[in-house]
């Protein structure tokens, strides 16, 4: 049976509701709205489809996304003035964009941003990478439907320790590491039910730690990174 439209915006509306969250997505939610800071009360979530509003409901969430957004937009021409935002958001959606224009991605959420900017993307090791272009291998053929994702992230490539370093030296800011790749799809099962509960029950653990899980060095296994930008110092650096 079919959950009624007011269930399922009572379910979003709760507090809890972040924990129903496929892991990989409650992870990364997670350490980028505790990386956004406490003085933020207005953020741009690029390429986000408005989950991490259940993670900080004090700001004010405004997405924009090639599609099924606020404002429908690419990352690298964002229709906002100027320090728009008190903070702008952009998790795991670099991969997915050409090389060539990520730098001015990066720069078109420095431009909007008053505080901060925080950028999150899979970290594109060798093994990593590899580790990826198998797992669309093995999704292939066993037929899987929906691959597209996974192969933008084999088409553009993963952005590089390199690359980040790139960024780094175009807009300051500090990086930070979570994860193990080969972990981050949490509990398999066959059970779906079974696998919601297990997957709910890690989250609802990893939320009450007091923990990040953020490291500031990058393991073999890293699965993403995170920099967060200061667009006044990268003011500055001009």
């Amino acid at each position: 049976m079919r959950a009624s439209a007011g269930l399922k915006s009572l379910i979003k509306r709760s507090p809890l509701s972040r924990y129903l969250c496929g892991r990989d997505d409650f992870v990364r939610h997670r350490a980028a709205a505790r990386l956004l800071g406490r003085d933020v009360e207005t953020a741009l979530d690029v390429g986000g489809e408005g989950l991490l509003a259940m993670f900080r409901r004090d700001v004010k969430f405004t997405t924009a996304n090639v599609k099924k957004a606020d404002a429908v937009a690419s990352a690298e021409r964002l229709p906002f003035r100027d320090n728009s935002f008190d903070a702008v958001v952009c998790i795991d959606t670099l991969e997915h964009l050409p090389r060539g224009i990520r730098t001015a991605a990066v720069a078109e959420m420095v431009r909007v941003a008053r505080k901060r900017v925080v950028v999150a993307a899979p970290l594109g090791t060798e093994g990593h990478m590899a580790f990826e272009r198998r797992l669309l291998e093995e999704l292939v053929r066993a037929g899987a439907a929906d691959t597209g994702y996974l192969a933008e992230h084999v088409r553009h490539g993963l952005p590089t320790p390199e690359d980040i370093d790139r960024l780094r030296r175009a807009f300051g800011g500090e990086v930070w590491y979570e994860g193990d790749y080969r972990h981050a799809g949490g509990v398999a099962s066959g059970n779906r039910c079974l696998a919601l509960v297990l997957g709910a029950w890690d989250n609802a653990a990893d939320d009450l730690s007091p923990n990040s899980n953020l490291s500031r060095k990058p393991h073999r296994h890293t699965n993403r990174f995170y920099l967060t930008i200061d667009p006044a110092k990268t003011t500055q650096r001009k």
